[in-house]
């Protein structure tokens, strides 16, 4: 029930994002939200490690998404 009710709620921030900013843009910031998000609930519930370059990488993820959404 969590899965579906967290799915529900993400696939309307995605087509809310959609309505102020390309489809493209959009797309990315919503699986980015989503590759980040799940590399800290890894790192902070089950206790996956974060390196220094892992941590790196994903502030590397929202600068470029950033980014992109200045540009649009």
């Amino acid at each position: 029930m969590v899965f579906f009710a967290a799915l529900a709620v993400s696939m309307a921030g995605l087509a809310d994002a959609m309505r102020d900013i390309a489809t493209g843009t959009a797309y990315v910031v919503w699986i980015s939200i989503g590759a980040v998000a799940t590399v800290a609930y890894a790192t902070l519930v089950d206790g996956e490690p974060m390196s220094g370059v892992k941590l790196a990488l994903l502030v590397g993820i929202v600068v470029c998404v950033i980014g992109l959404k200045v540009l649009d």
